[in-house]
């Protein structure tokens, strides 16, 4: 999922300074998919636009407690999530379920 991994990068920004997507049209976990004059945007695309608001922001600390999602022998945080305040002071939150059978409700401590 390409919401995990950039949340990863983004609480790790002290050490990653950097990522890029590799190839962006018509490949595995493209950005844009075309056929002749026909151009469509994926959702990976729209994961990327969404993102764009951690960019230059200031990464908060953030927990997030859940249940974990497995599929056969591999476990995960059913939530993922990553937060950061813009340089207008804006906060931005950025939740995704990895689970893809179950919805997850969210509440406030």
């Amino acid at each position: 999922m390409a919401s995990v991994n950039l949340d990863l990068f983004n609480k790790n920004a002290r050490r990653v300074k950097m990522a890029n997507i590799a190839q962006t049209v018509n490949v595995l976990q493209a950005m844009i998919l075309t056929q002749d004059d026909k151009l469509v945007k994926t959702p990976s695309f729209y994961v990327f636009k969404m993102y764009k608001v951690h960019h230059d922001a200031t990464l908060l600390p953030s927990t997030i407690s859940t249940e974990n999602y497995t599929l056969e022998d591999e476990s995960v945080p059913a939530l993922s999530a990553t937060a950061s305040k813009d340089a207008n002071g804006k906060i931005h939150v950025t939740i995704t379920n990895v689970n893809p059978n179950k919805a997850l409700k969210l509440s406030r401590i």
